[in-house]
């Protein structure tokens, strides 16, 4: 069944917004119930749908490959956003709107939907979740491709994105990002929820980069900018985080207000993903004493046991607040620095101020503490029962949780390498990197 003209020809131009509901209109059974939750309730011929999603595929990646193709679709986006009503609103503005979008926010049960893998747009509200708050919430638009690219990770919201994107656009976090004037880095951001909600809801002095590896995502995110009316604050990059001069091009961005990210599937790169992030939250180069080395991070966080380091302390003060630094959990605001020296020469530090914040979203307890030399100190796990985020049977419990990191300033760090034996640093003898 071969996919509508039409919609190929706007897919070509760039008009991912109605190419896809041409796509959708095209293998909608007839008869078929419209209801307003979401496309999923709607009946489609599944031959269909195999099909245009294979078309659309092929078609995408085509775009992608051109020259230009982000600024090509951002600019196919410009007329939907100026016409459309739903921002605001209720899912209106076509006569099929109210079926292809549902609505999610906090205190409802509609989050456990997501990933609503089949639907290609999602109203998304943002903040209400608190009795009291500076603002009313707010509501963000996103397309995704839904049934045109089914199980894809990058092309759907998923819950992690959307618990990212209620704490980023927090009246607290608003004033932090405008207070810092420094953009916030977003690593992996699929259809763009964290970057597009704190843009929009934060105000226009707050700048963002949103970064992705795929083309798919970075498509849905240029569209998403444009339609939710962020472009100018939101700037968007490719980002293989294995490639080192994306790395480095990256870093030279800096420096970040913070680096947040969320479902970034950190079974298949949690060793790279220390490196990556001691090299966005550290100035390195000639004059500075510390050097991001990518096998001490591997080292590190293989280890079973990092309290066992020689010379490092297991406890700090921090204000009057005594914790177990190994074990995390500094919830104090304030910093004042505070040593203990260990007699051999071996000293841990905090910062006197705040450096970089690196905040990232996961399955609980997926995500382990920091190995000492990414220069990176936990201070905080919040359950994602805090923004409404609750299990399908419990709403007492949450399978998801922000997990909150402060890096090291240049000047005031972790010295580790006293401190660590030869097998503790993996017998890894790499070259630090040097800019």
């Amino acid at each position: 069944m071969p996919a509508p003209s039409a919609a190929l020809r706007l897919l070509a131009e760039g008009d991912l917004y109605s190419a896809r509901r041409l796509f959708l209109a095209e293998c909608v059974v007839e008869g078929s119930p419209l209801g307003w939750v979401a496309a999923e309730v709607a009946q489609l011929d599944e031959r269909c749908v195999r099909s245009c999603a294979a078309d659309w595929r092929a078609a995408l990646d085509a775009l992608i490959a051109t020259k230009d193709s982000l600024h090509i679709i951002s600019r196919a986006h410009e007329r939907h956003a100026a016409t459309s009503r739903w921002v605001e609103g209720e899912c209106a503005g076509s006569r099929l709107d109210p079926w292809l979008c549902h609505t999610v926010g906090n205190q409802s049960r509609s989050v456990l939907r997501l990933p609503a893998l089949r639907d290609i747009s999602l109203r998304v509200t943002l903040g209400g979740w608190a009795p009291v708050r500076e603002r009313p919430p707010s509501v963000i638009r996103l397309e995704q491709d839904g049934f045109l690219r089914p199980f894809d990770v990058s092309t759907v919201l998923w819950p992690a994105g959307f618990l990212l994107a209620q704490w980023a656009s927090d009246a607290d976090q608003c004033h932090r990002w405008r207070r810092s004037g420094l953009p916030i880095l977003e690593l992996g951001a699929g259809v763009g929820a964290p970057s597009i909600g704190l843009a929009k809801v934060c105000g226009s002095t707050v700048r963002v980069i949103a970064t992705d590896g795929a083309g798919s995502s970075l498509a849905l995110l240029a569209a998403n900018v444009q339609l939710n009316g962020v472009a100018g604050r939101v700037q968007i990059e490719n980002f293989d985080w294995h490639s080192d001069d994306d790395l480095e091009r990256v870093v030279a961005m800096g420096p970040f207000a913070a680096v947040i990210g969320a479902a970034l599937q950190l079974e298949k790169w949690l060793d790279r993903l220390w490196y990556v992030l001691c090299r966005l939250t550290q100035a390195v180069g000639p004059g500075s004493r510390h050097q991001c080395r990518s096998g001490d991070m591997v080292a590190c966080s293989a280890a079973s046991d990092v309290q066992g380091l020689t010379g490092l302390s297991t406890s700090i003060q921090v204000g009057s607040v005594h914790e177990d630094y190994l074990d995390g959990g500094l919830n104090s605001k304030k910093h004042e620095m505070e040593t203990e020296d260990k007699g051999d020469g071996a000293r841990i530090y905090r910062p006197a101020q705040a450096g970089t914040l690196v905040v990232l979203v996961h399955n609980v307890a997926a995500l382990p503490k920091p190995p000492p030399v990414s220069m990176l100190v936990e201070t905080q796990r919040r359950s994602g029962l805090d923004y409404g985020v609750h299990t399908s049977w419990n709403e007492s419990e949450s399978d998801f949780e922000v997990v909150l990191l402060e890096s090291m300033s240049a000047r005031d760090q972790i010295e580790v390498d006293r401190g660590m034996n030869d097998e503790q640093k993996g017998g890894s003898r790499e070259e630090p990197v040097v800019l």
